[in-house]
Protein backbone atom coordinates (compact mmCIF):
# COMPACT_ATOMS: atom_id res chain seq x y z
CA UNK A 1 0.00 0.00 0.00
CA UNK A 2 2.84 2.37 0.90
CA UNK A 3 4.61 1.52 -2.35
CA UNK A 4 1.46 2.30 -4.33
CA UNK A 5 1.04 5.63 -2.54
CA UNK A 6 4.66 6.58 -3.13
CA UNK A 7 4.34 5.56 -6.78
CA UNK A 8 1.27 7.74 -7.25
CA UNK A 9 3.02 10.67 -5.57
CA UNK A 10 6.06 10.18 -7.78
CA UNK A 11 3.90 10.06 -10.92
CA UNK A 12 2.09 13.27 -9.96
CA UNK A 13 5.40 15.01 -9.40
CA UNK A 14 6.77 13.58 -12.65
CA UNK A 15 3.81 14.92 -14.62
CA UNK A 16 4.36 18.37 -13.13
CA UNK A 17 8.05 18.37 -14.00
CA UNK A 18 7.47 17.08 -17.54
CA UNK A 19 4.82 19.73 -18.23
CA UNK A 20 6.95 22.53 -16.79
CA UNK A 21 10.10 21.53 -18.66
CA UNK A 22 8.11 21.09 -21.89
CA UNK A 23 6.59 24.56 -21.59
CA UNK A 24 9.99 26.10 -20.85
CA UNK A 25 11.53 24.43 -23.91
CA UNK A 26 8.64 25.57 -26.10
CA UNK A 27 9.01 29.16 -24.89
CA UNK A 28 12.78 29.10 -25.44
CA UNK A 29 12.29 27.63 -28.92
CA UNK A 30 9.78 30.28 -29.97
CA UNK A 31 11.68 33.35 -28.76
CA UNK A 32 15.14 34.79 -29.26
CA UNK A 33 16.87 34.31 -25.89
CA UNK A 34 19.34 37.12 -26.60
CA UNK A 35 16.43 39.44 -27.29
CA UNK A 36 14.75 38.40 -24.03
CA UNK A 37 17.96 39.08 -22.07
CA UNK A 38 18.33 42.51 -23.66
CA UNK A 39 14.68 43.26 -22.97
CA UNK A 40 15.07 42.32 -19.31
CA UNK A 41 18.02 44.70 -19.03
CA UNK A 42 15.78 47.56 -20.17
CA UNK A 43 13.24 47.11 -17.38
CA UNK A 44 11.93 50.27 -15.74
CA UNK A 45 12.71 49.71 -12.06
CA UNK A 46 10.24 52.34 -10.85
CA UNK A 47 7.38 50.37 -12.43
CA UNK A 48 8.79 47.14 -11.01
CA UNK A 49 8.56 48.70 -7.54
CA UNK A 50 4.90 49.53 -8.18
CA UNK A 51 4.27 45.90 -9.13
CA UNK A 52 5.79 44.86 -5.79
CA UNK A 53 3.40 47.19 -3.95
CA UNK A 54 0.46 45.67 -5.83
CA UNK A 55 1.60 42.14 -4.90
CA UNK A 56 1.82 43.18 -1.24
CA UNK A 57 -1.63 44.82 -1.37
CA UNK A 58 -3.10 41.71 -2.98
CA UNK A 59 -1.55 39.56 -0.24
CA UNK A 60 -3.04 41.79 2.47
CA UNK A 61 -6.48 41.50 0.84
CA UNK A 62 -6.13 37.72 0.74
CA UNK A 63 -5.27 37.72 4.44
CA UNK A 64 -8.38 39.81 5.16
CA UNK A 65 -10.53 37.37 3.18
CA UNK A 66 -9.06 34.31 4.90
CA UNK A 67 -9.51 35.92 8.32
CA UNK A 68 -13.20 36.40 7.52
CA UNK A 69 -13.61 32.78 6.39
CA UNK A 70 -11.72 31.46 9.42
CA UNK A 71 -13.93 33.58 11.66
CA UNK A 72 -16.75 31.08 11.19
CA UNK A 73 -14.62 28.50 13.03
CA UNK A 74 -12.26 30.40 15.27
CA UNK A 75 -11.36 34.00 15.99
CA UNK A 76 -8.05 34.54 14.22
CA UNK A 77 -6.10 37.79 14.14
CA UNK A 78 -5.25 39.44 10.85
CA UNK A 79 -1.54 38.89 11.51
CA UNK A 80 -2.04 35.12 12.03
CA UNK A 81 -3.98 34.91 8.78
CA UNK A 82 -1.27 36.89 7.00
CA UNK A 83 1.43 34.58 8.35
CA UNK A 84 -0.55 31.62 7.05
CA UNK A 85 -0.74 33.16 3.59
CA UNK A 86 3.01 33.82 3.66
CA UNK A 87 3.81 30.25 4.76
CA UNK A 88 1.54 28.83 2.05
CA UNK A 89 3.08 30.87 -0.74
CA UNK A 90 6.61 30.21 0.49
CA UNK A 91 6.17 26.45 0.70
CA UNK A 92 4.56 26.47 -2.76
CA UNK A 93 8.06 27.41 -3.91
CA UNK A 94 9.37 24.21 -2.34
CA UNK A 95 6.54 21.71 -2.73
CA UNK A 96 4.92 20.68 -6.03
CA UNK A 97 1.19 20.51 -6.73
CA UNK A 98 0.33 23.41 -4.37
CA UNK A 99 1.56 21.54 -1.32
CA UNK A 100 1.77 24.90 0.43
CA UNK A 101 -2.01 24.92 0.82
CA UNK A 102 -1.80 21.81 3.01
CA UNK A 103 1.01 23.40 5.02
CA UNK A 104 -1.05 26.57 5.47
CA UNK A 105 -4.03 24.60 6.80
CA UNK A 106 -1.77 22.69 9.18
CA UNK A 107 -0.15 25.89 10.41
CA UNK A 108 -3.43 27.59 11.26
CA UNK A 109 -4.61 24.35 12.88
CA UNK A 110 -1.55 24.45 15.14
CA UNK A 111 -1.94 28.06 16.24
CA UNK A 112 -5.70 27.75 16.82
CA UNK A 113 -5.57 24.17 18.18
CA UNK A 114 -8.36 23.26 15.78
CA UNK A 115 -8.63 20.45 13.26
CA UNK A 116 -6.36 21.01 10.25
CA UNK A 117 -8.98 19.17 8.20
CA UNK A 118 -11.60 21.82 8.95
CA UNK A 119 -9.05 24.54 8.22
CA UNK A 120 -8.42 22.96 4.84
CA UNK A 121 -12.07 23.52 3.97
CA UNK A 122 -11.57 27.29 4.38
CA UNK A 123 -8.91 27.14 1.67
CA UNK A 124 -11.33 25.22 -0.54
CA UNK A 125 -13.79 28.09 -0.06
CA UNK A 126 -11.07 30.52 -1.14
CA UNK A 127 -10.47 28.57 -4.33
CA UNK A 128 -14.20 28.31 -5.06
CA UNK A 129 -14.63 32.07 -4.83
CA UNK A 130 -11.42 32.64 -6.79
CA UNK A 131 -12.80 30.50 -9.60
CA UNK A 132 -16.31 31.96 -9.42
CA UNK A 133 -15.17 35.58 -9.46
CA UNK A 134 -12.56 35.01 -12.18
CA UNK A 135 -15.09 33.15 -14.35
CA UNK A 136 -17.58 36.01 -14.10
CA UNK A 137 -14.86 38.65 -14.70
CA UNK A 138 -13.61 36.87 -17.84
CA UNK A 139 -17.17 36.47 -19.11
CA UNK A 140 -17.85 40.19 -18.68
CA UNK A 141 -14.48 41.05 -20.26
CA UNK A 142 -15.24 38.86 -23.28
CA UNK A 143 -18.63 40.49 -23.71
CA UNK A 144 -16.90 43.86 -23.57
CA UNK A 145 -14.23 43.22 -26.21
CA UNK A 146 -16.21 40.91 -28.50
CA UNK A 147 -16.04 37.23 -29.37
CA UNK A 148 -13.04 37.24 -31.70
CA UNK A 149 -10.52 36.48 -28.95
CA UNK A 150 -11.93 33.22 -27.61
CA UNK A 151 -15.31 31.45 -27.39
CA UNK A 152 -17.65 32.70 -24.68
CA UNK A 153 -19.34 29.39 -24.02
CA UNK A 154 -16.55 27.71 -21.98
CA UNK A 155 -16.36 30.68 -19.60
CA UNK A 156 -20.14 30.68 -19.22
CA UNK A 157 -20.23 26.96 -18.50
CA UNK A 158 -17.39 27.35 -16.00
CA UNK A 159 -19.31 30.10 -14.19
CA UNK A 160 -22.49 28.01 -14.07
CA UNK A 161 -20.59 24.96 -12.79
CA UNK A 162 -18.85 27.00 -10.09
CA UNK A 163 -22.14 28.56 -8.97
CA UNK A 164 -23.63 25.07 -8.75
CA UNK A 165 -20.73 23.94 -6.53
CA UNK A 166 -21.19 26.96 -4.29
CA UNK A 167 -24.90 26.20 -3.90
CA UNK A 168 -24.09 22.55 -3.13
CA UNK A 169 -21.66 23.58 -0.40
CA UNK A 170 -24.24 25.97 1.07
CA UNK A 171 -26.78 23.13 1.10
CA UNK A 172 -24.39 20.80 2.89
CA UNK A 173 -23.28 23.48 5.34
CA UNK A 174 -26.88 24.36 6.21
CA UNK A 175 -27.34 21.06 8.04
CA UNK A 176 -26.43 20.60 11.65
CA UNK A 177 -23.14 18.89 12.31
CA UNK A 178 -24.75 15.54 13.04
CA UNK A 179 -27.40 15.72 10.31
CA UNK A 180 -25.26 14.40 7.49
CA UNK A 181 -24.69 11.14 9.34
CA UNK A 182 -28.48 10.56 9.39
CA UNK A 183 -28.84 10.25 5.63
CA UNK A 184 -29.46 6.57 4.72
CA UNK A 185 -27.32 6.83 1.59
CA UNK A 186 -24.50 8.30 3.66
CA UNK A 187 -24.62 5.47 6.21
CA UNK A 188 -24.60 2.88 3.44
CA UNK A 189 -21.67 4.53 1.66
CA UNK A 190 -19.79 4.98 4.92
CA UNK A 191 -20.25 1.38 5.97
CA UNK A 192 -18.94 0.13 2.65
CA UNK A 193 -15.92 2.40 2.49
CA UNK A 194 -14.89 2.41 6.12
CA UNK A 195 -15.61 0.01 8.90
CA UNK A 196 -15.17 2.74 11.47
CA UNK A 197 -18.42 4.73 11.51
CA UNK A 198 -17.41 7.34 14.07
CA UNK A 199 -14.04 8.20 12.56
CA UNK A 200 -15.39 8.71 9.06
CA UNK A 201 -18.27 10.91 10.19
CA UNK A 202 -15.90 12.93 12.36
CA UNK A 203 -13.67 13.82 9.42
CA UNK A 204 -16.64 14.69 7.18
CA UNK A 205 -18.19 16.88 9.85
CA UNK A 206 -14.85 18.53 10.54
CA UNK A 207 -14.33 19.35 6.88
CA UNK A 208 -17.82 20.72 6.21
CA UNK A 209 -17.80 22.79 9.40
CA UNK A 210 -15.56 25.21 7.51
CA UNK A 211 -18.41 25.92 5.09
CA UNK A 212 -20.65 27.32 7.81
CA UNK A 213 -19.82 30.87 6.70
CA UNK A 214 -21.85 30.19 3.55
CA UNK A 215 -25.04 29.84 5.59
CA UNK A 216 -25.50 33.56 4.94
CA UNK A 217 -25.95 34.88 1.42
CA UNK A 218 -24.56 38.19 2.65
CA UNK A 219 -21.30 36.47 3.55
CA UNK A 220 -21.19 34.74 0.16
CA UNK A 221 -21.72 38.02 -1.69
CA UNK A 222 -19.12 39.73 0.48
CA UNK A 223 -16.55 37.03 -0.27
CA UNK A 224 -17.38 37.22 -3.96
CA UNK A 225 -16.87 40.99 -3.94
CA UNK A 226 -13.59 40.72 -2.04
CA UNK A 227 -12.33 37.98 -4.38
CA UNK A 228 -13.19 40.14 -7.39
CA UNK A 229 -11.36 43.07 -5.82
CA UNK A 230 -8.24 40.91 -5.44
CA UNK A 231 -8.31 40.11 -9.16
CA UNK A 232 -8.96 43.73 -10.14
CA UNK A 233 -5.97 44.86 -8.09
CA UNK A 234 -3.75 42.09 -9.48
CA UNK A 235 -4.65 43.01 -13.08
CA UNK A 236 -2.86 46.34 -12.62
CA UNK A 237 0.34 44.36 -12.10
CA UNK A 238 -0.21 42.75 -15.53
CA UNK A 239 -0.50 46.22 -17.08
CA UNK A 240 2.63 47.48 -15.33
CA UNK A 241 4.57 44.33 -16.27
CA UNK A 242 4.07 45.20 -19.95
CA UNK A 243 4.65 48.92 -19.44
CA UNK A 244 7.94 48.15 -17.65
CA UNK A 245 9.26 47.18 -21.10
CA UNK A 246 7.64 49.99 -23.07
CA UNK A 247 4.40 48.30 -24.18
CA UNK A 248 0.81 49.00 -23.23
CA UNK A 249 -2.18 46.74 -22.67
CA UNK A 250 -5.72 47.77 -21.83
CA UNK A 251 -7.40 47.06 -18.50
CA UNK A 252 -10.01 44.70 -19.96
CA UNK A 253 -7.30 42.81 -21.84
CA UNK A 254 -5.23 42.54 -18.67
CA UNK A 255 -8.12 40.73 -16.97
CA UNK A 256 -8.19 38.13 -19.75
CA UNK A 257 -4.40 37.75 -19.56
CA UNK A 258 -4.82 37.20 -15.82
CA UNK A 259 -7.40 34.53 -16.64
CA UNK A 260 -4.84 32.79 -18.87
CA UNK A 261 -2.33 32.95 -16.02
CA UNK A 262 -4.74 31.55 -13.41
CA UNK A 263 -5.73 28.71 -15.73
CA UNK A 264 -2.06 27.87 -16.34
CA UNK A 265 -1.38 27.81 -12.59
CA UNK A 266 -4.08 25.15 -12.16
CA UNK A 267 -1.99 22.76 -14.30
CA UNK A 268 0.40 20.45 -12.38
CA UNK A 269 3.90 21.91 -12.42
CA UNK A 270 7.18 22.17 -10.60
CA UNK A 271 7.48 24.00 -7.27
CA UNK A 272 7.14 27.74 -7.83
CA UNK A 273 5.01 27.23 -10.97
CA UNK A 274 8.06 27.54 -13.23
CA UNK A 275 7.00 27.12 -16.85
CA UNK A 276 3.25 27.18 -16.38
CA UNK A 277 3.35 30.71 -14.93
CA UNK A 278 5.42 32.01 -17.83
CA UNK A 279 3.48 30.15 -20.53
CA UNK A 280 0.08 31.36 -19.30
CA UNK A 281 1.03 35.02 -19.06
CA UNK A 282 3.21 35.02 -22.21
CA UNK A 283 0.55 33.54 -24.49
CA UNK A 284 -2.06 35.83 -22.98
CA UNK A 285 0.03 38.93 -23.74
CA UNK A 286 0.93 37.70 -27.24
CA UNK A 287 -2.79 37.32 -27.92
CA UNK A 288 -3.13 41.10 -27.59
CA UNK A 289 -0.22 42.02 -29.81
CA UNK A 290 2.68 42.11 -27.35
CA UNK A 291 5.92 40.81 -28.97
CA UNK A 292 6.96 37.37 -27.74
CA UNK A 293 10.26 38.50 -26.25
CA UNK A 294 8.55 41.32 -24.36
CA UNK A 295 5.71 39.02 -23.24
CA UNK A 296 8.15 36.46 -21.88
CA UNK A 297 10.22 39.18 -20.19
CA UNK A 298 7.05 40.57 -18.58
CA UNK A 299 6.10 37.14 -17.28
CA UNK A 300 9.59 36.61 -15.83
CA UNK A 301 9.47 40.01 -14.12
CA UNK A 302 6.00 39.40 -12.67
CA UNK A 303 6.93 35.89 -11.53
CA UNK A 304 10.03 37.07 -9.68
CA UNK A 305 8.25 39.98 -8.00
CA UNK A 306 5.20 37.86 -7.12
CA UNK A 307 7.27 35.49 -4.97
CA UNK A 308 9.95 37.93 -3.78
CA UNK A 309 8.16 38.97 -0.54
CA UNK A 310 7.53 35.33 0.38
CA UNK A 311 11.12 34.26 -0.28
CA UNK A 312 12.21 36.90 2.25
CA UNK A 313 9.42 36.64 4.82
CA UNK A 314 8.54 32.96 4.54
CA UNK A 315 11.76 31.53 6.05
CA UNK A 316 11.47 33.97 8.96
CA UNK A 317 7.96 32.73 9.81
CA UNK A 318 9.03 29.09 9.47
CA UNK A 319 12.00 29.73 11.77
CA UNK A 320 9.81 31.66 14.24
CA UNK A 321 7.56 28.65 14.83
CA UNK A 322 10.31 26.05 14.57
CA UNK A 323 8.53 24.34 11.70
CA UNK A 324 10.09 21.51 9.72
CA UNK A 325 8.80 20.78 6.26
CA UNK A 326 8.93 17.13 5.26
CA UNK A 327 9.03 17.24 1.47
CA UNK A 328 8.24 13.56 1.11
CA UNK A 329 5.25 13.43 3.39
CA UNK A 330 4.12 17.02 2.79
CA UNK A 331 3.47 17.71 6.43
CA UNK A 332 4.56 20.17 9.08
CA UNK A 333 6.08 19.20 12.38
CA UNK A 334 6.54 21.48 15.32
Amino acid sequence: MTLKLETKTFLRHLVGWVLSISLILILIYKVDTDSVINTLKSVKLNLASYILLIVILSTLLRAVRWKIILGSLYRVSFYRALEGIVIGYFTNLILPLRGGEVIRAHYIGLVTKKSSFSMLSTIVIERLFDGLSMGVIILVALLNIGSNIMPKLPSLLLSILTIFLILLMIFLASYKKDSISKFPWFRSFKDRVCGCRIGFVKYIQSFFSGFSILNSWINALYLFGLSSLIWFVTSFAIILSAEAFGHEIGYTESLIVLGFLIFALSIPSTPGFVGTFHAGMTYGLVLFGIPKDVALSSSILFHVITFLPFVIWGPLVVYKYGMKINLKAVEVKR
